[in-house]
């Protein structure tokens, strides 16, 4: 049969809604994004045809720091295993590549044995791992103190010389993907959100909360970091009144203590994959 790798269309969405129905036990997500990617003018989604039928999907996201984030795989269950899903991501690297885009990234669980394999035989490494964390809170949104000038300087500072921007090769979260705080500009990714600190004559710590910008619209963690004990007492102090919140933060023994001890509940571990071209 005849194998073709396209752009998505709306006449598509009957054909992959039936295969990602069940993709977890609770579903999937591809059904909640689908029309903000369909219409997505700084990416795009593609579909693999087969006989005329969808098998497959994915999509990519041009970062405004010139990244492409692959995200979004999903292969019908019995044509998983033809590397069609490396089809699809081959072409949305051409695709972006046409726009200068050299850098590629993406997330898969560290249980996805066989999407290690893919992303490997498209010459992709890995670079960390992270674990992701919700928190079911009361409605609810999390506000940050005023911050001067002179709290944003520590606040760099102490997030560089940090153990958690060493584990996680100074990436943070931000919508479902992770960014790097050196690409972005770390004074402008510490203003673009809210920032919560804690300065004492006995510890420091920070955190970085704000809103997704993606097609899933949630109240996300984008970074913690600062000593032990300090960043266990801010946690716990800002998932009081936070409301519902979404993470992905380095792995790290302390920092899942931390997590679990202000309430949040570890849903994932992830590993991050990059492929960087010249």
């Amino acid at each position: 049969m005849n194998v073709i790798v396209r752009f998505a269309r709306e006449e598509d969405r009957n054909d992959v809604m039936e295969f990602v129905r069940n993709t977890w036990s609770w579903g999937d997500y591809i059904p909640e994004v689908w029309d903000y990617w369909l219409a997505d003018n700084k990416g795009k989604m593609f579909v693999v045809e087969l006989g005329g039928r969808v098998v497959g999907m994915n999509h990519i996201r041009i970062l405004e720091e010139g990244v492409g984030w692959m995200e979004g795989v999903r292969i019908r269950p019995e044509y998983r295993g033809r590397g069609f899903a490396t089809q699809l991501g081959e072409e949305a690297m051409k695709y972006a590549r046409k726009m200068g885009i050299k850098k590629f990234r993406l997330l898969t669980s560290i249980t996805n044995k066989p999407a290690h394999g893919q992303v490997r035989k498209m010459n992709f490494e890995k670079v960390g791992i992270f674990n992701g964390f919700e928190l079911d809170g009361q409605t609810g949104e999390a506000t940050a103190s005023n911050v001067t000038q002179e709290v944003y300087k520590i606040a760099e500072k102490f997030l560089l010389e940090s153990r958690e921007f060493r584990l996680a090769k100074g990436f943070f979260f931000d919508s479902w993907a992770m960014r790097s705080f050196l690409e972005c500009g770390v004074t402008n990714v510490l203003k673009k959100y809210k920032l919560h600190y804690k300065l004492t004559n006995t510890g420091t710590a920070f955190l970085l909360h704000g809103k997704s910008e993606g097609a899933e619209k949630f109240q996300q963690l984008n970074f913690a970091w600062g000593d032990g004990v300090t960043i266990k007492e801010i946690l716990k102090e800002f998932s009081s009144h936070a409301g519902s919140i979404e993470t992905c933060l380095p792995k790290s023994n302390s920092l899942t203590r931390a997590m679990k001890n202000a309430g949040f509940r570890k849903r994932s571990e992830m590993i991050l994959y990059e492929k960087i071209e010249t």
